[in-house]
């Protein structure tokens, strides 16, 4: 019998290999003759390029219209119009009525220069976290907030020679023999750990004044950044991957609209004897008392609606012939959009609002992974700006308004919470029949439908809370002020349906009976 023959592997194709090659990717790269990728930390592989990628970020968000409307798409569903609002949740209502009021009185200019209140101050810490990798804020003795931009902290030093905190705590020196280090006009200890900034202070004419950098310990500045490994100390932009893309995408459109702007214009050519000098005779004086004729440039002239070339007996004007953008450019744009925008975590519908080439069960789909990318920056907010800048405030009220003397020993004094905007049901009837139907026959609960639009179960509640109460007290106040009108129901004021039957008997001090704590 004979032997059959060795079973041999089929070679792939060509656009098959990388797909097959797994840990032969590494051979594959090699032989490519690609630069071998650094190994080292990331403040390592940021130390020569962060800065540049920081101020392209901002550039962009100044002149590429595409850049700046995913930022703006960004700011507008992660912090909506009012922004983050405070709800205090210590167990004493009158405390937090009083933080709350203080805190609104204060969120109308919380910065040192008070040009931006809450909201806005929110909006641009999340702008420059996107576009230039981290914003810093400083703690006042004035008691605001001033922001310092991510090209301000900076500096030129590379060491500092102290002993490191590791030392001072009673450990070996040899054991920190560098001392602190710079990281880029961040000062980090041997854990790494920021505990000083540099911060240059901008000139009168807007420039950077690098080399008088002033320092600012950890304890009363903070760095709000966009981080992306354990060893990073600086942020880095976030659509640093799709920057490349960007500059071409923009590149072809700019070219593509002055191709269409000079198609447009009507076109003419003068042919005579002696057009050189009478092209130069019919333009304006130019007063630099030249004699000779002009050149080729100067008898192409430019007009708003018509280009006219003047030319001798012979002479013509040739464009370069070109491809003028066919039937699937707008479609190719389309794509390179979606891919600019993935690093953003935005379909292309919310990029360019258009929802005229998808269904319900894609834009549903779509949104949905919008929203969750949007509650992740939510939460960043609220971790990295909104709760230190509470926590700070609350502190020099603590420290200085006698009103809150009586409160200083409380175990509970920082507890609160922050609402967020909501994001709305792609059909609000459809979504809200559905988790009604999904509760009703215990499918679902209150929590999964209150965390379907992002909102906290508890935060809901002692909201709803807050609410029913006032609405009671306000009815009862209203009730009893006009006692020959029907009485006022309090869940007409809270949104709550009330019966007509119901609401026609229905007499009391106030249309409920419960007497909220004051």
């Amino acid at each position: 019998m004979t032997a059959r023959p060795p079973k041999t592997l089929r070679q792939p194709a060509t656009g098959e290999r990388y797909s097959l090659l797994g840990y032969r990717a590494a051979q594959r790269h090699r032989e490519s003759g690609r630069s071998q990728p650094l190994r080292g930390s990331a403040d390592l592989h940021a130390r020569y390029d962060r800065d540049l990628l920081a101020r392209l970020g901002t550039e962009f968000d100044r002149d590429n219209t595409i850049f700046e409307a995913i930022v703006n798409r960004m700011v507008q569903g992660i912090v909506g119009v009012e922004g983050f609002a405070l709800q205090a949740t210590t167990k004493s209502k009158r405390l937090n009525r009083m933080i709350e009021d203080d805190w609104r009185e204060f969120a109308k200019a919380p910065e040192v220069r008070g040009l931006f209140p809450w909201a806005e101050c929110q909006k641009l810490v999340l702008r420059s976290v996107v576009s230039a990798g981290d914003v810093g804020q400083l703690a006042t003795e004035r008691q605001r907030f001033q922001y310092f931009e991510s090209e301000q902290i900076t500096s030129s030093r590379v060491a500092v020679t102290k002993p490191c905190d590791c030392v001072e705590r009673g450990a070996a020196a040899e054991e920190c023999p560098e001392g602190h280090r710079v990281v880029d006009g961040v000062e980090t200890d041997c854990y790494g750990r920021p505990v000083r900034f540099y911060v240059a202070p901008y000139s009168r004419d807007g420039s950077i004044r690098v080399g008088v950098e002033e320092p600012y310990g950890s304890d009363v500045m903070r760095l709000i950044a966009h981080r992306k490994r354990f060893s990073q100390t600086r942020g880095i932009p976030v659509g640093v991957p799709a920057y490349p893309m960007l500059h071409r995408i923009n590149d072809v459109l700019d070219a593509n609209a002055v191709a269409w702007q000079m198609l447009s214009k009507f076109a003419v050519a003068i042919t005579r004897e002696g057009a050189a000098d009478a092209a130069f005779n019919e333009s304006e004086a130019d007063g630099d008392g030249r004699e000779s004729p002009p050149d080729l440039a100067d008898r192409v002239v430019e007009l708003d609606e018509a280009i006219i070339f003047h030319g001798e007996d012979g002479e013509k004007v040739e464009g370069v012939a070109r491809n003028l953008p066919g039937g699937d450019f707008g479609e190719s744009v389309r794509i390179y959009l979606r891919l600019i925008g993935m690093p953003f975590g935005l379909p292309l519908e919310v990029i360019l609002l258009d929802w005229s080439k998808t269904n319900y069960t894609a834009s549903r789909a779509a949104l949905e992974q919008t929203f969750k990318g949007f509650v992740g920056w939510q939460r960043f907010l609220k971790r990295e700006h909104c709760t230190p800048t509470y926590e700070t405030w609350l502190g020099w009220q603590l420290a200085s308004n006698p009103r809150y003397a009586p409160y200083r020993d409380r175990q509970d004094i920082y507890a609160h919470g922050w609402d967020a905007p909501e994001f709305p049901w792609i059909d609000q009837l459809k979504e809200a029949q559905a988790w009604g139907e999904r509760m009703d026959r215990g499918l679902a609960t209150h929590t999964g439908a209150l965390q379907s639009v992002s909102m906290d179960r508890e935060t809901f509640l002692q909201t709803r809370s807050r609410e029913i109460q006032d609405a009671m007290r306000t009815a009862r106040e209203i009730n009893a002020a006009n006692t020959d009108m029907p009485p006022l129901d309090w869940r007409t004021l809270v949104g709550m349906p009330v019966g007509k039957t119901e609401a026609a008997a229905r007499v009391n001090d106030g249309g409920g009976d419960a007497n909220p704590d004051e």
